[in-house]
């Protein structure tokens, strides 16, 4: 008779209230698709998406989407990510450079780096000038949150003066990091470290190449053959090809609340979450060049407000 009622009791339960008996329980299951499996014995209308939003309300997730999500710029001068380059020490002893400031400018993959004695930030600033000078005026500028590129600074301040807008990730600058890798690549197929070589005399050869000689997979032209304007068309639809779209993210309003990405220290373990232990609200959605930039109640870098991309937020109940 108790298991009767037990069983009976499910045919009045909705499917949040199901689902909970069923994952949520201490003796529960914990996993998806077992949770799946034995709701549909109580409710054949229980769907997998069912159970993947019960989940997505009651668990935090504690891991970036899976995928990646491209973005294309529309043209030339339009987006730049910028980013810091550095080489060791010890592979090249005798060099005064510790390293070079690298930009990228995303629609065309045009790079150019200036070397630095220091990370200081008026010599980076330096750096900075000198590669705008060289490769023209950007309409925005996509940096990490790291030291000189943050909030505030003497650099995020110049970039306003001059009307450049300054989009700040809580992760990584993409493309600028990849052009890091190659360049890097470049100049130890040159070299076998220790040596008295020092890596600044290869460098400048190297970005020759890379933006006069070679044909980057993504566009189908050498970066200096994408800055024409005759092939700007051509690029756009190369680009768009390759695209990649496999993360979907929930849509985000004004008024909802999220958390915001954090970078994980590499002594914590795996169930560390990468998102704040605050909740934020959104207050303002701001969209420029195709990017929305959410504006989170209260959030500021360094007493100054700014915006963040859709993957450095996270939507919570």
């Amino acid at each position: 008779m108790d298991i009767i009622n037990y069983n009976l009791c499910f045919n009045i339960m909705t499917k949040d209230e199901i689902l909970s008996f069923i994952y949520l329980d201490p003796a529960g299951y914990g996993s998806a698709v077992e949770t799946y499996k034995e709701a549909r014995k109580k409710d054949k209308t229980i769907t997998m998406q069912d159970v993947k939003d019960f989940i997505g309300k009651h668990s935090e997730q504690k891991k970036q989407l899976r995928g990646y999500n491209s973005f294309i710029a529309q043209g030339p001068k339009e987006e730049y990510q910028v980013d810091l380059l550095f080489m060791p020490k010890k592979d090249f002893p005798k060099e005064t450079f510790i390293g070079g400031v690298i930009a990228i400018d995303i629609f065309t993959k045009f790079i150019s780096i200036v070397p630095i004695k220091s990370k200081t930030i008026p010599e980076i600033l330096v750096a900075i000038k000198q590669i705008i000078n060289k490769m023209g005026k950007p309409k925005t500028v996509y940096s990490d949150n790291e030291g000189a590129w943050s909030a505030g600074t003497e650099i995020s301040k110049w970039f306003q003066d001059e009307n450049i807008k300054h989009i700040i990730t809580l992760s990584h600058p993409a493309f600028s990091e990849r052009a890091i890798r190659t360049i890097k690549n470049e100049i130890y197929k040159r070299v076998k470290p220790p040596t008295d070589t020092n890596w600044s005399e290869l460098l400048y050869p190297i970005i020759a190449k890379y933006n006069y000689k070679s044909v980057h997979s993504s566009t189908g032209f050498t970066p200096a053959e994408a800055e024409k304007q005759q092939n700007h068309n051509n690029v756009k639809l190369n680009m768009e090809m390759r695209k990649t779209k496999t993360r979907l993210y929930p849509e985000i309003q004004i008024g909802d609340y999220v958390k915001i990405h954090k970078n994980k220290d590499k002594l914590d373990k795996e169930n560390v979450s990468t998102w704040s232990d605050k909740r934020y609200e959104v207050n303002n959605i701001d969209e420029s060049m195709g990017q929305k930039l959410y504006f989170l109640d209260g959030y500021k870098q360094n007493g100054r407000v700014v915006g963040l991309l859709r993957h450095d937020v996270l939507l919570v109940s």
